[in-house]
């Protein structure tokens, strides 16, 4: 818990290092509260409602924001600001976020580099510690 709040007092700070425990802990506390929220309010197996009439286009999304996907909107600036600390406590630079407007491949790419260990650990070839490789 103290992690995950850890996470949310430094929500607008981008600068400083986050451990990869520290980042994937607040990712998961937040899918799962989302998901938490998204079942309670439409119900895993809703019965007995009688279905909308088929919309198309934008009006079909009118009234269809969860208040689980009202807080993954609000964690969204928390959670880029962390993955910025995390890439820079894993030895790359900010640049790899953009990674993030690479549809699949970067985003697959992206969770990898988030996945690498810190760059102060033994783990972690020399030449990626002082920011010869990115």
């Amino acid at each position: 818990m103290a992690t995950y709040l850890g996470m949310w007092k430094r929500g607008l700070s981008w600068s400083g290092r986050t451990s990869r425990a520290e980042f994937w802990a607040f990712v998961l506390v937040n899918l799962l509260l989302a998901s938490a929220l998204t079942v309670s309010q439409d119900g895993l197996f809703p019965v007995g409602r009688v279905p909308a009439p088929p919309t198309q286009g934008i009006v079909a999304l009118q009234g269809r924001l969860s208040s689980g996907s009202l807080l993954l909107i609000i964690c969204l600036i928390p959670t880029l600001a962390g993955m910025m600390r995390r890439l820079q406590d894993a030895g790359r630079t900010r640049l790899w976020c953009c990674l993030a407007f690479v549809p699949m491949v970067g985003w697959f790419a992206l969770g990898v580099l988030l996945l690498l260990p810190s760059a102060g650990s033994a783990a972690v070839p020399e030449r990626v510690r002082h920011g010869a490789a990115l």
